[in-house]
């Protein structure tokens, strides 16, 4: 079993896949193997302990990132505390202080995000849970106001990148646990590359949700185009596609908006994420067709990337090559980019290549 990765999964939730890999069939395990696997996980603890050891002996908040992955529940808080003793005013220990929040004795959400907010005030994702808030609380006016002050920042980032790399690094400078037929370091890397948000996708998809409201459309228009941008430029591949959607969605709100929809619920939140057409539906505006060739790339890049992680453990080049574009690149997007062209994979599609085709075929 690939443990480090289990590990990075249970800690970091990973983004859904553009492609999903069909499992192999079922079949029965001979009893000499369950044994060899319970070796393997014994194995596999005794590296673990010593592993966390070692991390957490550092005494840095990598060390303490890395002890936290491996570990769960309130084991897992206590690093994040230690990693908030060494360096509280580390943005990426203040954004981790706030999502490990309830697994930490005395914690206050309130306070945490307020840090957060004290240490990065031009960072638009520490506004998201306003928008929740507000959004539960019934009254459209506080949403206004909570995307125009998300609105008001001039980046985003959720330091799931930052912080994932940081720990993941610090977890594969280590002597790998012995398991020869699985590289876990090289698995590792795309767990890194792949990590996604802490602090769930929902605050973000809410984004969506409010800016669809019909009533509040006009009234939101200024703020959501500005949210979409910082989005589109947030270095995150799942992000910047949901900026994409939604700058779409603002431009031809027709697609979405039907009179009579319920002013309370506006569309579904999957709508505008899910809907950015192929080309053909430009119509001859610039604006509209710049954001389908977007999507397109998304969508392009996503699979080739998805594709490379079957052949990690076969090729050591590979593995190499994730590795620098990570401690070389500063985010999951250039990232992503760095090994596609190194790769001799091309960043746009080919002429007339149509992601939902391409989406159900992965081709």
């Amino acid at each position: 079993m690939n443990w480090i990765r289990v590990a990075v999964m249970n800690w970091l939730l990973l983004p859904m896949a553009a492609l999903a890999v069909q499992p192999a069939p079922a079949t029965s395990v001979p009893s000499h193997a369950a044994t060899a696997d319970k070796a393997g996980a014994n194995t596999y603890l005794a590296w673990r302990d010593h592993a966390v050891a070692a991390l957490a002996g550092r005494g840095d908040a990598d060390g303490y990132f890395g002890a936290a992955m491996l570990v769960h529940g309130t084991a897992s808080g206590k690093y994040v505390q230690d990693a908030a003793r060494v360096a509280p005013d580390d943005p990426d220990v203040a954004w981790m202080k706030w999502w490990k929040c309830p697994l930490l004795p005395g914690c206050d959400p309130a306070v945490a995000i307020s840090h957060v907010r004290e240490l990065e005030p031009d960072n638009a994702a520490a506004w998201i849970p306003d928008v929740k808030s507000a959004m539960a609380s019934g009254d459209p006016f506080k949403v206004t106001d909570a995307l125009n002050e998300v609105a008001s920042r001039d980046r985003f980032d959720d330091h799931a990148w930052s912080i994932g790399r940081r720990a993941g690094l610090a977890t594969i400078a280590l002597q790998p646990p012995p398991e020869p037929r699985v590289s876990e370091a090289s698995r590792l890397l795309f767990d890194i590359a792949n990590a996604g948000h802490p602090m769930g996708m929902g605050g973000v998809y809410r984004l969506t949700v409010a800016c669809s409201n019909l009533l509040f459309f006009r009234a939101r228009f200024q703020a959501c185009k500005a949210i979409a941008g910082l989005l589109q430029h947030s270095g995150d591949r799942q992000y910047a596609s949901i900026g994409v959607a939604l700058a779409y969605l603002l431009l031809q709100p027709e697609v979405y908006l039907e009179p009579g929809q319920s002013s309370s619920t506006g569309v579904a939140a999957e709508a505008p994420v899910a809907s950015v057409p192929d080309v053909a539906s430009a119509s001859g505006n610039p604006e509209v067709a710049s954001l389908i060739s977007r999507h397109r790339a998304f969508v392009w890049r996503t699979l080739k990337w998805v594709k490379l992680q079957l052949e990690i453990d076969e090729d050591p080049t590979l593995a190499k090559t994730v590795q620098n574009a990570i401690r070389s690149q500063p985010n999951q997007i250039a990232m992503i980019a760095t090994v596609l062209k190194e790769r001799g994979v091309p960043l746009a599609p080919p002429e007339g290549w149509d992601p939902a085709n391409a989406a159900s075929t992965g081709k």
